[in-house]
């Protein structure tokens, strides 16, 4: 049974919680709750998780459901039919035909017509399902990168909001075998490497981003209140007077916003 935050808010024990959401929970009188500023992430995830199973399912049925127009094909080559191929025009033609061999008419009919007709028209049911299934396919990609993301970004108790433009550039989803999986880039548009002879995870990338100078300011500092924590790329100085004062979060979102990463 897939896992949900909805339905998980409080346990007794995380065993039942995958292991790649844990980080959403703290303990609490001897059970585990949802930490409360991650409880909208949490729904997000099942959302995300939902809509993502619901379109596999769509593009899977797709597929299944694409048109077979060959057994028109065994119609024959003998019926001529002008413009599109339908099962009423292809009904009328017979019809035709009949009264033609009826009145012994020898009028030659063009069966090559009739094929190519058929075949256009099985062209353009194809090229429709084809442009549904792209689609659906689109929709699965997002979830799929927004879904590896914010599960990161929350284990690392960061900014969405300022964290997935960024991730969302730097990501692709390819499909691998049967599956679709969320590869990281480089700036040639590579798949980046782990450094272990793998790939490198978006949970990999969030961890390096929260190291960086200018996007760790997007996480909760580790440190207590009080006791000199300080954000990645933060420094020391004089106090900025009462009404100016901005916070890493505002610098971070100014900066993304002049760069072009979120509007």
């Amino acid at each position: 049974m897939d896992f949900e935050f909805a339905q998980s808010t409080e346990v007794d024990t995380l065993d039942r919680v995958p292991e790649h959401f844990r980080g959403f929970y703290a303990e609490s009188n001897g059970k585990f709750v949802v930490n409360e500023a991650l409880k909208a992430a949490g729904l997000a995830v099942d959302g995300l998780n939902r809509s993502l199973k619901a379109a596999r399912i769509d593009a899977t049925n797709a597929r299944k459901n694409a048109p077979d127009l060959s057994p028109w094909l065994a119609l024959g080559q003998d019926l001529e039919i002008e413009g599109d191929v339908t099962p009423e025009a292809i009904r009328d033609s017979i019809t035709g035909l009949r009264d033609k061999v009826g009145k012994n008419d020898a009028s030659k009919v063009n069966y090559d017509k009739l094929v190519g007709n058929l075949k256009t028209a099985h062209a353009q049911a194809l090229q429709g399902k084809d442009g549904e299934i792209q689609s659906m396919e689109g929709t699965v990609k997002k979830y799929l990168i927004n879904g590896d993301a914010t599960r990161a970004i929350a284990a690392q108790k960061g900014a969405p909001e300022l964290l997935l433009p960024v991730i969302q550039q730097q990501c692709k989803v390819i499909k691998d075998g049967d599956e679709y999986t969320v590869r990281v880039l480089d700036a040639q548009g590579e798949p980046r490497g782990d450094g272990k002879g793998g790939f490198m995870t978006v949970a990999d990338l969030v961890t390096e981003l929260k190291a960086s100078p200018i996007y760790g300011r997007a996480f909760d500092s580790e440190l207590p209140q009080g006791q000199g924590g300080k954000k990645p790329g933060s420094s020391s100085g004089q106090v900025t007077p009462p009404g100016q004062v901005k916070t890493s979060l505002d610098k971070l979102s100014a900066g993304l916003k002049k760069h072009g990463f979120v509007s």
